[in-house]
């Protein structure tokens, strides 16, 4: 009965987010675009978007359709059905979103130039991304619980199967599920990975050819690349981040499922509650985001009202601080999680008798979970927000020097990185001590995400401010359309540092519980003595090839901006392109861009899918160590990334800022060469490693569980 009543309220849940994704949608569409040269500069990104993902997907789709055949030899033979049906959801989920986006940024220029308020232009970004937002959960959790009632639900435990060589058995509902989520991270890497190094090259070439080459304003259309820039944020930091989050939002769903029926498998009683309590913070989770979002939303509606002659008068809402109201947004959601977490956890395990705490225990780990994602998310803002010392540590570094801004970077990078990092390692010691085992770890991680919903609205919100500027600049509108789009940018970039360290967070907690479940599926044994020197090398090479992983993205997408700042500055040798009286051809720079990425993305992309493999020849145990070295190498390296790029990103705003009220200042000027070449660095770090990495974790880990039993029972280096 109590179980009925979960799936029955999972799925009213998925309907009312759907419902709203479609309502959200039409409403946006229904908002005024503008001008028709701001119609012409949207309609041109959002072709370039959806034309780019058109040749993305034909280099994407023979990858998935190999994979899935050998999973499907390798593991279960209906695993790699349900890998295609994760990666077309996925898929799904994130077109919808960025095509909100992509409607969403023109419409939010035109609300800055009519209304000339904040607070509804903040509104209508917000209505862009919260389409994606509600979609990307919906989906999937949608996905997981048809993939999970179609295998049997909890009852489904005991069903084992064979891959088509039948090499070894599984268990089916795992085998099922963690090719579901692998489905999740093919799509969310090779997006990542595509859109990174596309925007990046756009972005980073238009900075250096147009500021420190030709002393040009950011978003300038006398620049080649700045379209494709404007594409490149609804590939990445729409459409990538949308598949991002969502592998996130699964992993953590799907692994929490694994490791309760490996827990509690002769226990029917303890396995359903152990299963159920996921899927309700996973629904409560998506609940919880609908009412934080549509709450900001609604209380920044149009209003209108009569004036003392009967006349109609529109009032708004005014906002002082736009970062501090979308913060509102997490906060309503994470109270509404904690109040589902605490009923869910009394209704299902007040009377099981499974942990040293009663129903407290399985709460207590929900909430280490959500504790540490908002702690690590106030430590992004701080070290990432110009409001804080750090960021304004960097702006006095780049008055002296671009050697000492970029040192300073660095050593922000690494302090940054200490404390989330202690954070984890205390949480997740936390949830796993009340839970008594590992069931709290992959609690912690559904905890961590359940709201991912509010996380992915709000990071959405940021590239279709960007864009919005974008446009504002491109079309030549007055300076205070600008000035209202700057400011949710830059609150954009902060939300955008706290939603990697989200998705960081998280990966630490599923690694964690991974581990277990590795160890447990392979002869349910723990790991003798005998077995450290293996480990201790597979650490080392795990650590290696992240760091491998990180030099293909890096010098893959610094080839293509060199490349792309070259037909940038032959355009410019062209006769009137300069002096804006002829226009640039974008569309070579779009393809230039499109080429680039594609060219670029299959290596970086393959290595956390075929690194694993190695387990055929040297063993499980060796595959361990790779678990244990690339999870706290990649971890670091994703935290040191993110912050110090987002550091790098707002000093430089805010030395535009300053240089605004002072364009002749020379110190300024200087300062903001600078800041051009930090901001240069940083966007690769923290668009493309940061955001790559904790996906890298997951994939990795995954895949090595799914195929462990063949790594224990066939690999070639017997010790």
């Amino acid at each position: 009965m109590l179980a009925t009543i979960v799936y029955i309220g999972t799925f009213a849940v998925i309907v009312i987010a759907l419902l709203l994704v479609a309502c959200n949608f039409i409403g946006l569409r229904k908002r005024n675009e503008g001008r028709e040269d701001m119609k012409e500069l949207a309609k041109t990104i959002r072709e370039g978007a959806n034309a780019f993902l058109k040749r993305e997907y034909k280099v994407i789709a023979p990858v998935a359709v190999l994979f899935a055949i050998m999973y499907s030899c390798l593991s279960e033979r209906t695993a790699g059905y349900a890998f295609i049906f994760g990666a077309v959801l996925n898929t799904a989920a994130a077109i919808i979103g960025m095509k909100a986006q992509t409607y969403g940024n023109v419409r939010t220029t035109n609300a800055a130039l009519v209304t000339k308020k904040e607070s509804r232009t903040m509104r209508v970004a917000l209505l862009g991304g919260s389409v994606g937002g509600f979609a990307v959960p919906a989906f999937g959790l949608l996905g997981f619980m048809i993939i999970f009632l179609t295998s049997g639900g909890p009852e489904g435990v005991r069903q084992v199967g064979t891959g088509l060589l039948k090499l070894s058995t599984t268990a089916t509902l795992a085998a099922r599920l963690e090719c579901f989520g692998l489905g999740y991270s093919l799509i969310g890497m090779f997006s990542r990975i595509a859109g990174g190094i596309y925007t990046k090259a756009a972005d980073i070439s238009a900075d250096l050819v147009g500021k420190n080459h030709h002393d040009l304003p950011e978003d300038d259309p006398r620049i080649l690349s700045t379209i494709a820039d404007f594409i490149g944020d609804m590939l990445n930091d729409a459409f990538g981040n949308f598949t991002d989050l969502g592998e996130s939002y699964i992993a953590s769903t799907v692994f929490c499922i694994v490791m309760a029926t490996q827990l509690y498998a002769n226990n029917p009683d303890a396995l359903m509650v152990a299963c159920l309590y996921p899927i309700i913070l996973s629904a409560g989770g998506l609940l919880s985001s609908l009412i934080g979002v549509m709450t900001v939303i609604v209380i920044n509606r149009k209003r209108v009202v009569l004036d003392e002659n009967g006349n109609e008068v529109v009032v708004s809402r005014e906002v002082s601080d736009i970062g501090a109201e979308l913060a509102l947004t997490t906060t309503v959601s994470s109270v509404v999680i904690v109040i589902v977490a605490l009923v869910g956890a009394f209704a299902l395990f007040r009377d099981a008798g499974m942990f040293k705490y009663g129903f407290w225990s399985p709460f207590l780990s929900a909430m280490f979970g959500v504790l540490s994602s908002v702690a690590i998310g106030k430590l992004a803002e701080y070290y990432t927000s110009a409001k804080y010392r750090h960021v304004q540590w960097l702006v006095q570094m780049a008055q002296e020097d671009t050697s000492f801004l970029a040192s300073a970077g660095d050593f922000l990078g690494y302090l940054s990185a200490v404390i989330p990092m202690l954070i984890l390692s205390f949480a997740t010691i936390g949830a796993a001590f009340v839970c008594g085992g590992p069931y709290g770890l992959v609690v912690a991680s559904v905890g961590m995400l359940s709201f991912a919903g509010t996380t992915i609205t709000i990071d959405a919100f940021g590239p279709i401010a960007d864009n919005a500027g974008g446009i504002a600049e491109g079309c030549h509108l007055p300076s205070d359309v600008r000035r209202i789009t700057d400011v949710l940018d830059a609150c954009g970039n902060t939300t955008a540092a706290i939603g990697k360290g989200n998705a960081i967070g998280s990966a630490a907690f599923v690694t964690a519980a991974e581990i277990y479940v590795y160890i447990h599926s392979y002869a349910n044994r723990t790991l003798l003595v005998d077995a450290s020197g293996m480990l201790y090398s597979g650490a080392l090479a795990g650590g290696a090839f992240v760091v491998l992983f990180c030099f293909f993205l890096g010098r893959n997408t610094t080839s293509a901006a060199y490349s792309l700042a070259d037909i940038n500055e032959k355009e410019f040798a062209k006769e009137g392109v300069l002096e804006g009286t002829k226009k640039p051809e974008y569309v070579k720079g779009i393809d230039a861009a499109a080429r680039d990425a594609l060219k670029h993305m299959r290596a970086p992309a393959l290595i956390p899918f075929l690194v694993p493999l190695l387990g055929f020849i040297f063993g499980a145990d060796y595959v361990f160590g790779m678990m244990l070295g690339q999870a706290v190498v990649a971890i670091f390296l994703a935290l040191f990334n993110g912050n110090s790029g987002g550091a790098w990103d707002n000093a430089k705003k805010h030395i535009e800022e300053m240089l605004a009220l002072d364009p002749t200042n020379p110190i300024l000027i200087i300062a903001h060469k600078a800041s051009v070449i930090g901001d240069t660095i940083g966007d690769i770090r923290k668009d493309v490693l940061a955001v790559c990495l904790d996906i890298y974790i997951k994939i990795m880990c995954n895949e090595a569980i799914v195929l462990v039993g063949l790594f224990a029972a066939h690999h070639l280096l017997k010790m």
